[in-house]
């Protein structure tokens, strides 16, 4: 089915996305990272570069047709850390940059960005599903309408829920 072969093209290009903007400031992302209360101060420098280092490499194993099953895989183990990571500090109350794109684009974690990467997770899980499908052409077409419809609905539960939560 088209929907779920064209899945790792939105991922591939999400993931590029993410974390060049997230390399160009390793310390904000590392500092983003250490908003969500969940590791201790010191660990967060290695893992803001980890993470970054697992989204380059799930992109280059997403463009490749023989390696694409672990770049899915790859890609649903670390939007599933996200959803669990952005699920803990709204739970706890906390207010925090998500982190996600860049740290000098402000971002606060909220149920936009949660369901935003939960969209993700489940595309990631649908790549995972199609690894093995040929690229078509129209893969780009698909994979570029669904990008738009996940950053339509976590936009619009943005708007429909404002913002919630207590700063860091």
């Amino acid at each position: 089915m088209i929907f779920l072969s064209s899945a790792y093209l939105t991922e591939l290009a999400v993931l590029a996305y993410a974390a060049l903007g997230k390399a160009r400031d390793l310390d904000g992302f590392a500092a983003s990272v250490a908003g969500y209360r969940i590791l201790p101060e010191s660990l967060t420098p290695a893992v803001a570069r980890l993470v970054v280092a697992a989204e380059l490499a799930s992109v280059l194993l997403l463009a490749m047709p023989f390696t694409r099953f672990w770049g899915a895989m790859l890609a649903t183990v670390l939007f599933a850390a996200f959803v669990i990571a952005m699920a803990s500090a709204l739970r706890r109350g906390l207010r925090v940059d998500c982190g996600c794109f860049s740290p000098t684009l402000a971002d606060p974690i909220g149920p936009g960005t949660l369901v935003r990467t939960g969209l993700l997770l489940a595309l990631a899980v649908m790549a995972l599903a199609a690894a093995r499908d040929p690229f078509q052409l129209a893969d780009l077409l698909v994979a570029t309408l669904m990008l738009v419809l996940v950053v339509m609905v976590s936009e619009l539960v943005k708007l429909l829920t404002g913002p919630i939560g207590r700063s860091a």
